[in-house]
């Protein structure tokens, strides 16, 4: 490959670890988008007939470092492309744990058992881990005499250049007017709208109580039919349960990061289950999980004493809480806000009773013991994402914190709160 590259590991090995890891296949296409190599393990999932010139074409259209998604019609799959120099890396065929979709759409040939049948070989991913890996190249390589840029591309970035957004379920949709003639024709009616809406009122803003009550009133209504098998329905209406709980609980304030994970392991435990009660027993399991998350998160960033406020602080506090994953300095937060730093630093301290940079590690830490129940993030997965010095360091700052090590905490509190409130829903 005619590239520099800044990275220590060679380039050469990077592409191979990449590819095994993700089960993908690795193209290097020049300028007139002929392959020139292919990195791909044994088990990757042979592409060929559908990595055409006009695929390739389409693949052309990334402009830089962020990563170009482009998804494979009917959204089964999707693929990433990377240019630098000019050469143009082609990542995949992938496939998120979340379906998504994006402004590029790929329309292909192939018959639908075609692609259904690539799309059965691919191992889902969580988005995040996944763009994380995908990043690597971006944030690793460079064109032939120019230096890798020290600001790293992160993957809110590829999220807002693609435009990328959960999918909807077109089947369900083509579906509902047949299944809103059917009701009528039986009379049956469905649980009022205003009940999920409460529900979600509730997830939001992380009052457990209020939940509670709403989920345990009774309706005359039923919920709709969502499959013909009573487990299979049972196993839809938790994944519609947990989707809307942890969008709730993102509104509520919960980095996606931390729900999508949380919605990920709830699903397939869900899909694990056996029988109808105990399939709703965990889908109302997560919906009390992701309520009690959002009042952790709340409790975390309200002010200590309700009756002293100052703007300042609160937009400081702010500040803060979007900013989690970057490393936050104090000088940064009071140019945003337009203040000098030390002032900044002494109404903090005046309001919050700590300094600055305690509150910063405060909230990261809450957001590690998230990360640690619900993700399947690595330790030093953890440390990079939220930015700290080192492993040993947020080890010795988080032990201090909660008397336990990384470890302890995982092995301890993994899902335990989960599965406490799933056997309290069958008792």
């Amino acid at each position: 490959m005619d590239r520099k590259n800044n990275m220590t590991a060679d380039p050469e090995k990077l592409l191979e670890y990449l590819a095994d890891r993700l089960h993908i296949n690795i193209r290097i296409c020049d300028n007139d988008l002929k392959v020139i190599r292919t990195y791909a393990k044994q088990e990757a999932p042979d592409d060929r007939s559908l990595v055409t010139a006009a695929f390739l074409q389409e693949m052309a259209g990334s402009e830089g470092r962020i990563p170009y998604i482009v998804v494979v019609a009917p959204y089964y799959f999707f693929y990433a492309s990377i240019r630098i120099g000019k050469d143009l890396f082609v990542l995949g065929p992938m496939q998120s744990r979340i379906y998504f979709e994006c402004s590029h759409v790929y329309e292909s040939l192939l018959s639908q058992a075609d692609l259904t049948g690539l799309r059965e070989k691919l191992p889902p991913q969580q988005f995040r881990p996944l763009m994380e890996n995908i990043l690597l190249i971006s944030n690793a390589f460079s064109a032939e005499d120019d230096p890798v840029p020290e600001d790293r591309i992160t993957p809110e970035q590829v999220v807002r250049e693609n435009h990328i957004s959960e999918r909807t379920n077109e089947k369900i949709l083509s579906t509902v007017t047949q299944m809103v003639f059917d009701n009528l024709e039986t009379a049956a009616n469905h649980n009022p709208f205003d009940e999920e809406i409460r529900e979600m009122a509730a997830v939001e803003r992380g009052d457990e109580d209020l939940l509670r009550q709403i989920v345990e009133e009774t309706y005359n209504g039923n919920v709709g039919a969502l499959s013909k098998d009573p487990l299979r329905h049972e196993k839809n209406l938790g994944i519609v349960i947990i989707t809307i709980s942890s969008r709730a609980a993102i509104r509520g304030g919960v980095p996606y990061e931390v729900v999508f994970s949380m919605s990920d392991r709830f699903i397939q435990e869900l899909e694990e289950q056996t029988t109808t009660r105990d399939a709703e027993a965990v889908a109302r399991a997560a919906e009390i999980e992701f309520t009690r998350t959002v009042r952790s998160y709340r409790e975390a960033i309200r002010n200590r004493d309700a009756g002293k406020t100052n703007e300042y602080v609160e937009r400081c506090k702010e500040y803060i809480f979007k900013h989690l994953h970057e490393k936050i300095r104090v000088s940064e937060i009071a140019e945003s806000l337009a203040i000098n730093s030390n002032y900044l630093s002494t109404i903090f301290r005046k309001f919050e009773g700590i300094t600055i940079t305690d509150y910063i590690l405060r909230q990261k830490l809450v957001l590690v013991r998230n990360m640690l129940i619900y993700s399947d993030y690595t330790y030093l997965e953890i440390t990079n994402y939220l930015c700290f010095s080192s492993q040993s360091y947020l080890g010795k700052r988080f032990q201090e914190e909660t008397g336990m090590t990384l470890r302890e905490f995982r092995t301890k509190y993994r899902v335990r709160a989960f599965q406490q409130e799933q056997q309290r829903k069958l008792n």
